[in-house]
């Protein structure tokens, strides 16, 4: 993770350790385990043979934003469906917001069924991030509120 300088400061979450130009990739050799995606932990256990996509990626965003709300940190050695059982539990006892909506569109099992980066950045959660962003302008090494007008 990393703030990138400017005006207004972008937080940006980059991972080129394992990033291919390929549509698909069934490279799956390295990554955190607790933040693989089912697709990957089960090409990993040789129990599949499918390649993934950037969905991936969507899996793996959601888990960040699931530890930023819930405040925990990923305490599972591999992801299972009972171990989202818990995470999606952890998610559903905050108070329901857009960016509870979104994360739980993030860690679908299926990959199909996630919620797509457009789909995503488009979504009133990350909307209303952008949107607060515009009124922040970095001074020194503070942060203040501009006026919007």
């Amino acid at each position: 993770m990393s703030v990138v300088p400017s005006s207004p400061p972008r937080l940006v979450l980059l991972d080129f350790g394992v990033a291919t130009f390929e549509q698909t990739s069934s490279e799956h050799m390295a990554g955190t385990i607790p933040y693989l995606a089912p697709e990957v932990v089960s090409l990993k256990r040789g129990q599949s043979q499918r390649p993934y996509n950037k969905l991936v990626d969507i899996w793996g965003y959601g888990l960040s934003f699931y530890q930023l709300f819930c405040r925990r940190s990923c305490w599972w050695n591999e992801i299972s469906p009972s171990v989202l059982r818990k995470v999606m539990t952890d998610i559903s006892a905050k108070e329901q917001s857009a960016a509870v909506s979104l994360v739980k569109l993030m860690l679908q099992w299926e990959p199909r069924d996630r919620v797509s980066a457009a789909t995503a950045l488009a979504s009133p959660a990350l909307q209303a991030v952008e949107s607060g962003l515009r009124g922040l302008q970095r001074e020194g090494s503070g942060v203040k509120r501009l006026r919007e007008d």
